[in-house]
Parts: C-alpha cells; sequence; structure tokens
C-alpha cells in the first residue's frame, strides 16, 4: 500500500510540480487518483497509460499556464512522472514475484519433511512386520523339528509351512499392504496342496482380512489340506465343502470332510498341525474352534470377528 500523491511528489519534485498540471487516474474505476496544478481538460495534454501493481493508470499533463515557455517545461516533468511510475510498477511486479518464491519454498519445503515422515514410518512398519515374520518362522521351524522323524520330514512340513505364509504375503503385496481377501488365501492353497481347485467345493462372500489374519489363515489353510491330504477325505476319495458367512459380525468359517472311511481322531493326541490350528485362531484370529469327529467325516467350525 502506497498514496499516490506521495508517490508523484517522490518521482517529480515538489518544485516541477509548480510548472505542470497532473492528473492521474485508475481506468477501471474511473477513479482521479491524483490532481495537482489545477488540471483543466481543454487545455493542451500529453497522456499515456502504464501498469502499476496489476492496474491500468492513465497519466494526463498539461502546462499550468498557456504560454510556450510552460509548453516547453512539461516535458521534462511529463517524462520524470511517467519514469517514476514505470519504476514503481516494476517494483512491485518484482515484490509479488518475491512473495510467490517464497511461498513455493514454504511448500517445498513443507512436502520434504512430509515425505521424510512418511519414509521413517514406512521404515518402522517394515521393521515391526519383519520382526514379526521372523518370530513366526522361528517358532514353527522349532515345532516342526520337534515333531519331524527325519530331516527330510522336517523339511517338507517347514518349506510347506512357509509356502504358505509366502502365498499370503503375496495376496497382501498385490493390495499394497492393505488387504487379502479370505477365499484368495483359500484358493492358493488349496491349488498348491491338491493340484486341482475342483476337489473342493468353496462358497462365501468376499472378506478382507488384515496382515496378521492373513497370515494365519494362510497356515490354517496349509494344515487342514495337509491333514485332510494325508489322513482325511481327499486321501480316502471323498468330498470337501468349505462355506463361511457372517452374523452379526461374528465371520463362521465351515471346514466338512465327508469321506466313505471313517476318520477316526490320533491315536496320540492332537499333533503339532492342530495345535498350531488352536494356538492360531485362539491368538492370532481372537477366536474360537470346534472340531467334531463323526462316522463319515470330520467338521471344523471357526468364528471370529474379523473386523474388530
Amino acid at each position: 500500500p502506497f498514496r499516490v500523491a506521495d508517490l508523484v511528489r517522490a518521482a517529480i519534485g515538489r518544485e516541477r510540480l509548480r510548472d505542470v498540471a497532473l492528473r492521474v487516474e485508475d481506468i477501471a474505476a474511473a477513479t482521479p487518483l491524483f490532481e495537482r496544478g489545477g488540471f483543466d481538460p481543454g487545455r493542451r495534454e500529453a497522456q499515456t497509460t502504464i501498469e502499476v501493481a496489476g492496474r491500468s493508470w492513465r497519466v494526463l499533463t498539461s502546462p499550468a499556464d498557456d504560454d510556450g515557455w510552460g509548453s516547453r517545461r512539461l516535458v521534462v516533468p511529463a517524462l520524470v512522472a511517467v519514469g517514476g511510475l514505470l519504476l514503481g510498477a516494476v517494483f512491485a511486479a518484482a515484490y509479488r514475484e518475491q512473495q510467490r518464491s517464497e511461498a513455493a519454498a514454504r511448500q517445498l519445503a513443507h512436502e520434504r519433511e512430509r515425505m521424510l515422515e512418511d519414509r521413517e514410518l514406512l521404515m518402522q512398519e517394515m521393521n515391526h512386520r519383519l520382526k514379526n515374520a521372523i518370530a513366526r518362522i522361528s517358532g514353527i521351524a522349532r515345532s516342526s523339528a520337534r515333531q519331524a522323524d527325519s530331516v527330510a520330514g522336517f523339511m517338507t512340513s517347514f518349506t510347506g509351512r512357509l509356502d504358505a505364509m509366502a502365498a499370503a504375503q503375496d495376496a497382501l503385496t498385490r493390495s499394497r499392504w492393505e488387504k487379502a481377501l479370505l477365499g484368495d488365501i483359500l484358493a492358493n492353497e488349496i491349488a498348491q496342496v491338491f493340484g486341482d481347485p475342483s476337489r473342493v467345493a468353496c462358497a462365501g462372500p468376499d472378506i478382507d482380512l488384515d496382515e496378521r489374519q492373513a497370515q494365519a489363515f494362510g497356515l490354517i489353510f496349509h494344515e487342514l489340506t495337509t491333514n485332510a491330504a494325508k489322513y482325511g477325505a481327499a486321501r480316502a476319495g471323498g468330498l470337501i465343502t468349505v462355506n463361511w458367512r457372517v452374523e452379526d459380525g461374528v465371520t463362521l468359517f465351515e471346514w466338512i470332510e465327508r469321506s466313505p472311511q471313517p476318520i477316526a481322531p490320533p491315536a496320540r493326541g492332537p499333533g503339532f498341525g492342530s495345535k498350531l490350528i488352536d494356538a492360531l485362531v485362539a491368538g492370532e484370529l481372537k477366536g474360537a474352534m470346534e472340531r467334531r469327529f463323526e462316522d463319515d467325516g470330520v467338521k471344523i467350525r471357526i468364528s471370529a470377528r474379523l473386523n474388530a
């Protein structure tokens, strides 16, 4: 902000203003900004238009008297006035450009700071997930080793469980770590163990799983399909049916094996696979599981609030 009168007097000088009648107008507003010397539009006048701080100004000058000397004395003050106003316009434009540059620099600094914070958060999240994965793998390795009769048996069970974790990880990676579908994880495990997905009848809605739930279900499905292939309906040529649904916010998952031959519970009690399923349901899913051995097969039911 500035006073137009102060600008004109500073540009031209008070002494020279006595020799010229001067009028400055804002064209858009049709408003006189400055007038000096009894300006008379009927006299001989010089006119020019300049841009000052984004506004169009009209500068009108005429001699303070009608003699020739006044006319000659008009030229220099008019030129000086126009030059001073142009100089003011240049300074105004430079000031606006400086303001824009400073605003852009502040925005760039803010974005850089936000990116650094996001990267630090991402590193902490990756570190947390790696620690969790290593803890899971370590626990599975120890338990698999205790249950194995040989090195070959250990490698078979251990690598199968690692493959189940990797399949769940792939499902999460495809969705940018946001979610994985329960049905996709089940289908991947069925294809990996049985080779033919049609051997298992699956039905259920799309249910999103977070990382912890996806890893848990990946291992649960691996144990269920492996047990069915070794000891259950798949070995005896029976039928496996899997369905899941949501009731009152609780996800109900049912694994049903129908076999032409009876499926008896393990004589020595639950093996590592069954214990692993129980631990995953109770610890990772915060749910409950029911296992029933019947004359024509086995039925497993898992219930958990997956969206809690």
